[in-house]
């Protein structure tokens, strides 16, 4: 497994980059480690100035690495680079290229969804590319322990790319976890689940039903309620009327939750 956690050195991508070590070692994953820069365009013509943030970068991401070190032990050492671009062209392009299976982001985490950030690096990223997004909200610790939960959320389209399900398998024999299903029915998607039916015959290990018009909020009481230690949801592809006037599920908990947001392409 290739894990890429890309940083811009805050905080916030330091915790995310913890979490990513954790969870290499986990999974005996090589871990990538890149940032980006975007040169002003007044510098079009001192192209050598390209070279000297790459290299200055490059040293502060070996700095970095250097005193995360002691922590991997995978005993796979860690690939880095600092690359020119913005940073979700540069994240989806390095995944594409390095066939990389999970990118793990820092994220702002809110307890409002009024206080959504749109045009995020990781809303983005997520939009962007084909790969499994992790996003990680401050304040989240690494509790690699049995009895946790991992919370499937789904709507009436359910989860149809294999590679995902293939995907949510690994993860679920990696981190030893339960996956439950949860179903929010409001008035527009009422569905019946069943962990026996359907292409996660096998993988899901229960099968939760609730009532309500929030669905955000379902999601993280229902989360509270059984201890869950990640929510998982699908990034549905909205059309570009829809993703202007109707903000979605997925974008909404991202930036509501306090727990790790596993996000799967559709």
């Amino acid at each position: 497994m290739n894990i890429l956690c890309p940083t811009d050195f805050s905080p916030n991508s330091e915790i995310a980059i913890n979490y990513a070590i954790e969870l290499s070692n986990k999974a005996k994953a090589k871990l990538h480690i890149i940032t980006s820069f975007v040169l002003p365009s007044s510098a079009g013509s001192f192209r050598s100035l390209d070279r000297h943030v790459h290299d200055y970068l490059n040293d502060d991401l070996k700095e970095f690495i250097n005193k995360v070190k002691s922590n991997i032990t995978s005993g796979i050492s860690p690939e880095y680079d600092a690359l020119e671009g913005a940073p979700s062209t540069v994240i989806s392009s390095y995944a594409r290229h390095h066939d990389i299976d999970l990118i793990i982001m820092g994220t702002k985490g809110s307890s409002s969804i009024k206080n959504l950030v749109i045009g995020s690096t990781t809303q983005k990223v997520i939009n962007q590319t084909l790969v499994p997004v992790l996003a990680i909200p401050t304040g989240t610790e690494w509790h690699d322990k049995s009895k946790g939960q991992m919370l499937l959320c789904l709507d009436s389209h359910g989860i149809g790319n294999m590679k995902s399900i293939k995907f949510l398998t690994e993860l679920k024999d990696i981190l030893h976890k339960n996956v439950n299903v949860l179903h929010v029915s409001t008035q527009n998607d009422q569905i019946e689940l069943s962990p026996d039916t359907g292409k996660l015959s096998g993988i899901v290990d229960n099968v939760f039903d609730v009532t309500g018009d929030d669905v955000v909020l379902e999601i993280k009481n229902f989360a509270k309620e059984k201890a869950t230690d990640m929510i998982v949801m699908i990034a549905r592809k909205h059309n570009f009327w829809q993703s202007i006037f109707q903000e979605s599920y997925t974008e909404g908990e991202l930036f509501a939750s306090t727990l790790p947001l596993l996000v799967l392409p559709e």
